[in-house]
């Protein structure tokens, strides 16, 4: 599949038109330079023409920390596309210095190459002016109006081959926990290369990556999320709707790998998140990253089992020696597989008559509460609807005995289900 890098200094729109074309908001836009901090992935289909996009971060903001390694990532997707949609922006008097820059490196490179002057309803036939910059390719657009975005589209499928997309499923995981404690790492130490920024900072990742990647003939997509931390819902922080974007790919996700620092233990933070990730209903399991620093992970092996209302497997890893490979993908084989199962009716109400028979459910006001029947409502979160009397007195932890219960019978151990208990009409009852 073609791919088509879009390249620019810092807060041009490269995002704004990655989103426009996408047809959601999947790179965060800001008016902060150099948000986008990793180059990002996606689809885009149009008639038989089948192409990916690559959004980079910006170049030449010298106040980023980080910009040195902004380059590199804006260099492996210009080494890594077919063509190059190099944009400027339309509203200044002039090309800046970073315009001037880039475009004599761009030059060199023998790929097609479009010059893409953004923000053209801001400055009206100003787009000229970027003529000195050597390319005879300009197309004006706007990706507030969308203004020239499908002529822009138009002239570079000539010069992408016609290719169907791909009909390999893939799983979809998201990669979870606190910042810092090493997902982007992770993703790297799986892709045996630095496709994502990694850095000792807590939140270097500010968004969710998306990466494309196969393993032993099955496809997948590793979404590297932001390091997630609470935000106040009425915060214009840029975290907050990072920490959104982060909910959403868990929501999204087909499988969550939840990380923890063996160095940091388990934080308030932590525990948190696992009851968020619990709460939604995802397939999980955990990975104790950095664990080759330690001998003795006992102690949170042991707080992370306590911590859990549902069953799941944890292992210990390190993403420096890339311990633990075989495991994650074999948790996401097996706890995708298992979350796909298809249960019928008749089955699940004989496990539970056996739990029932096992352990009687207890009284209430003198009654024993009544457990009828059962049924499956739901299959993403697997979900059953419990009828009975008295349903609403269960105590929580007889409602546990039957989520673990039920869980071990279907032999889907890390994958949440949720039940719901429903009282019998009683027409002399009030």
């Amino acid at each position: 599949m073609s791919l088509i890098a879009i390249v620019g200094a810092s807060n041009v729109g490269k995002s704004s038109l990655f989103n426009a074309l996408v047809g959601k908001n999947k790179a965060i836009v800001s008016e902060i330079p150099g948000t986008t901090r990793d180059r990002h992935y996606a689809l885009y289909s149009k008639d038989q023409y089948h192409f990916g996009l690559i959004d980079t971060g910006g170049l030449g903001d010298d106040e980023l920390l980080l910009s040195s390694k902004l380059s590199q990532q804006t260099h492996h997707a210009i080494n890594e596309a077919d063509v190059i949609w190099f944009m400027v922006d339309g509203s200044a008097d002039a090309p800046t210095k970073v315009d001037i820059e880039l475009s004599k490196f761009l030059r060199n490179k023998d790929k097609p190459l479009y010059l893409v002057v953004n923000k053209c309803d801001l400055q009206k036939d100003h787009a000229p002016v970027f003529f000195e910059l050597g390319f005879k390719n300009l197309h004006e657009i706007s990706c507030r109006t969308k203004v020239g975005i499908d002529q822009l589209i138009e002239e570079t499928l000539q010069s992408i081959p016609v290719e169907p997309p791909s009909e390999l499923s893939s799983i979809q995981v998201a990669i979870v926990g606190k910042p810092n404690v090493g997902k982007s790492s992770w993703v790297n130490a799986l892709l045996k290369e630095n496709r994502l920024i990694t850095d000792s900072i807590a939140g270097t990742t500010r968004d969710t990556i998306a990466v494309q990647f196969d393993y032993q003939n099955q496809h997948y997509t590793l979404v590297d999320t932001a390091g997630l931390t609470r935000k106040d819902k009425h915060s214009k922080d840029l975290d907050y709707f990072t920490f959104i974007r982060s909910m959403r790919s868990i929501h999204q996700a087909d499988v969550v790998a939840f990380m923890v620092d063996v160095e940091q233990g388990i934080t308030h933070h932590d525990r948190r998140l696992m009851g968020e990730i619990q709460e939604i209903g995802k397939p999980f399991f955990i990975m104790v990253n950095k664990s080759d620093l330690y001998e003795n992970t006992d102690i949170i092996l042991s707080e992370l089992k306590m911590m859990l209302t549902h069953e799941c497997q944890i292992k210990c890893t390190s993403a420096k020696k890339r311990q633990g490979v075989k495991f994650f993908f074999e948790q996401i084989r097996s706890l995708y597989t298992k979350s796909k199962i298809e249960i019928s009716t008749s089955d699940i109400n004989k496990i539970l008559l056996n739990l029932v028979n096992a352990h009687q459910p207890p009284l209430a006001q003198g009654r024993r509460i009544k457990l009828r029947y059962i049924h499956q409502f739901s299959d993403q979160p697997i979900g059953f609807k419990i009828h009975g009397k008295q349903t609403k007195k269960l105590p929580k932890h007889y409602v546990r005995y039957l989520e673990k219960g039920i869980v071990k019978a279907l032999g889907i151990e890390g994958v949440p289900i949720k039940l719901i208990f429903k009282n019998d009409f009683n027409p002399y009852v009030d």
